[in-house]
């Protein structure tokens, strides 16, 4: 984001952007816990809460939904790797594909929230001590005059709907991700409500270093010619340019990629015991760890098929939280019990977004279905969630209503593009 946000807005835009979104997670982020930190439970975070919420077919539907969305840590960030060692220097990944779960799985069985919390500070650490000496590296080195004028030369290619197409959707589908973390959520428990304001405070603080210097970096490589696509950034790194900057960043990389294995492993791991607890069935630590083997094993399996479509689910993933971002982060607003048609329609419209973008590979139109529904339809939506009293009639007209309006939208641009 910190990249797409420098090439298309500018450096300075784009900063002021990435600070107001920083700032205006705080201020939401703030008042939500506010709302819910005193109805988390410590051992089971998030999962109690929204056990509360949703009825119990609800619950066991959505719960299928939260495993999905923890598992991101554990399919995508693995075949990336695989893309990048393939990509960037020809090699079969599958050996260090391998370890890479060997070292997440000690972490996140062996260690467990405390590991995983303290391995999260260092890199929050090495990460932004690094990248900033990635950004001083490259400005001393060429000089930063001559950065800056390369840099003003840069062409945009965005038009300007889809560049705030793009920034909002990210954004709510990254506000989606916090709402289904489940270890987010368990550090959150775990904090003294009189501390929570300021250790959130201090967490973006201190996270602010990597997307700012982000932007300074993308400055560097937009000065060079270099469009920010990821082939062309990925060997832009590897021509080692500056071999203390490459160095850097592959270690960024590495132990945030064995950090994101950890925590998708105890957070899908955690999700397994509460439903076992639940059910009111015996957990032991034996069942546990053959449950969190189990997972990785089968994870690691699909490596195998997952790197050849690597920006479809990546994209996927971004449609899945942009789906269910705006109803989960209402719904811990409003009191009142979910019943399964809720979690029934937000999957509903993740599927047709990611129909949509695989028969027409349309990211912008796949991205307006997933922003538009969730927007348009919020009356109609919530009214059926919480009232129950909703008619097929009723939907019937807000859904010609929304499609004529979404038809009439592209129709638009299409002839916007002709003229």
């Amino acid at each position: 984001m910190p990249i797409f946000l420098t090439y298309h807005f500018g450096i300075f835009i784009g900063i002021a952007l990435l600070a107001g979104t920083i700032i205006a997670l705080y201020f939401f982020l703030k008042e939500i816990i506010k709302r819910i930190s005193h109805q988390l439970d410590h051992k089971s975070g998030i999962l109690s809460y929204y056990q509360k919420k949703f009825s119990a077919n609800g619950y066991r539907f959505f719960l299928l939904l939260m495993v999905i969305a923890n598992l991101e840590g554990v399919l995508l960030e693995p075949a990336f790797a695989n893309v990048l060692l393939n990509e960037g220097f020809g090699k079969n990944a599958f050996f260090f594909i391998m370890l890479l779960f060997m070292f997440g799985l000690i972490i996140a069985g062996l260690g467990g929230m405390t590991t995983i919390y303290k391995a999260g500070t260092q890199l929050l650490w090495i990460s932004s001590a690094s990248v900033i000496l990635i950004s001083l590296l490259l400005y001393l080195g060429e000089g930063t005059n001559a950065i800056f004028n390369d840099y003003k030369r840069v062409a945009q290619s965005l038009t300007y709907e889809r560049k705030w197409l793009w920034i909002t959707a990210c954004v709510i589908a990254f506000a989606g991700k916090l709402s289904m973390n489940v270890f987010f959520w368990q550090v959150i428990s775990s904090i003294k409500e009189k501390h929570l304001a300021s250790s959130i405070k201090l967490s973006l603080f201190c996270s602010a270093a990597v997307p700012f210097s982000l932007c300074l970096y993308a400055v560097y490589l937009l000065g060079k010619g270099v469009t920010p696509t990821f082939p062309v950034i990925l060997n832009k790194i590897m021509e080692a340019h500056n071999e203390a900057a490459s160095i850097l960043m592959i270690i960024i990389w590495l132990v945030g990629l064995v950090h994101s294995v950890g925590l998708s492993l105890f957070s899908v791991t955690a999700i397994f015991i509460h439903w076992m607890e639940t059910a009111g069935k015996q957990v032991t630590t034996k069942k546990i760890y053959y449950f969190a083997i189990g997972i990785a094993v089968a994870c690691l399996s699909l490596q195998v098929l997952l790197p050849s479509f690597f920006f479809w689910f990546l994209f996927m993933y971004i449609l899945f939280y942009l789906s269910f971002s705006i109803p989960l982060w209402v719904s811990l607003r409003k009191s009142g019990r979910i019943n399964i048609s809720a979690p029934l329609a937000m999957a509903f419209i993740w599927a047709v977004g990611v129909t949509v973008y695989t028969l027409t590979k349309s990211t912008s139109l796949s991205l307006q279905w997933g922003l538009f529904w969730p927007l348009h339809w919020e009356e109609a939506f919530f009214y059926l969630i919480f009232q129950k009293r909703i008619t097929f009639h009723k939907i019937w007209a807000r859904f010609r209503k929304s499609t004529s309006f979404a038809f009439f939208i592209m129709n638009k641009k299409e002839d916007d593009n002709r003229g």
